[in-house]
Order: structure tokens, then sequence, then C-alpha cells
């Protein structure tokens, strides 16, 4: 696992293969300080959606014999309320009053424009301007991680 910083006190990246940690290595790191945003475990073989500030947890996963809306990701069928929910929640990362935000994660559904990038794309564009936003931190996969970078033409930060 890997964690980027691409704009000190402002964009950090973490980067790792499929179940290698990130989400539970980072909702560990912040479980003591002030945070929100999501995160997207999987808890018993069910993908779930933590809201951090709520301390709400939901079902992310849908079923397949329900009539939820759903989006497929690979074997996953994800709750479309589920993805409003977390747009929901980056649209207004810069006012959570926290500091860090927490954004799990940048997939190949972001990657191909859905999923949460419309909400995401719109923080990315304001997020440098921002003197007081919280440090916001996007968990991505390993695989997309150059994707990533370039499609928002970033690169690490050198001090």
């Amino acid at each position: 696992m890997k964690k980027i910083v691409i704009w000190p006190d402002k964009l950090w990246v973490v980067s790792g293969p499929v179940c290698s940690g990130k989400t539970s290595t980072v909702g560990q790191w912040i479980r003591d300080k002030s945070a929100a945003g999501f995160l997207t475990p999987e808890v018993d073989g069910i993908r779930r959606f933590i809201d951090i500030q709520a301390k709400r947890m939901q079902t992310f996963q849908v079923d397949h014999g329900s009539n939820q809306p759903f989006i497929s990701v690979g074997r996953f069928r994800l709750s479309t309320e589920v993805f409003k929910t977390g747009n929901e929640l980056i649209e207004n990362a810069l006012t959570c009053n926290c500091d860090y935000f927490v954004i799990d994660e940048f997939g190949k559904l972001e990657m191909d424009g859905h999923g949460f990038r419309p909400a995401i794309d719109r923080l990315m564009s304001i997020l440098p301007l921002e003197a007081d936003s919280p440090v916001i931190i996007i968990i991505v996969r390993d695989y997309l991680l150059a994707e990533f970078l370039s499609l928002y033409q970033l690169s690490e930060w050198k001090s």
C-alpha cells in the first residue's frame, strides 16, 4: 500500500491492490481524528457503505433477488441510492467542519465516468483554491493510479 501526497494538507491518495487493506488502514487511522466522508468495506462478504461522520452503516451491495436499482461493477451489484448518498457527501466535503474527508474509492466505475465520479470531478476542480478545506483522502486501486493522476493532471508533491 502506498500513500501519495499530491498537495500537502489538501490531497492524499492511498493506493494498493484489491484486498490489500486500504479501507481498513484508512478506517483505523481516522478513528480518533475529526473526519467525514465514507468507507466501503466488505463485511461478511457484503459490500457496505459507512458514513464516517454520522457513524452510520448501510448495505451498498444489492441482492440478486431485489428490485432495488443498482449498477453492476464486476461481481457486485451496487445500490444507485448509495451512490447518490456518496455523491452528496462529496459535494459537501469542503463544508464538513472536519480535518479529513475520505472517499473510498475511485475505481473502474469512476474511471468510466460513473459512480462517485460526478462529485469527485467537481471537488477536484475547486480543491486547490480552498484554504480552509479538510485534507481529502482518496482511495484508488493500484492499477488505476496512473490513470487517476493523469485524469486530474496530478503528480506527487516534492518538497
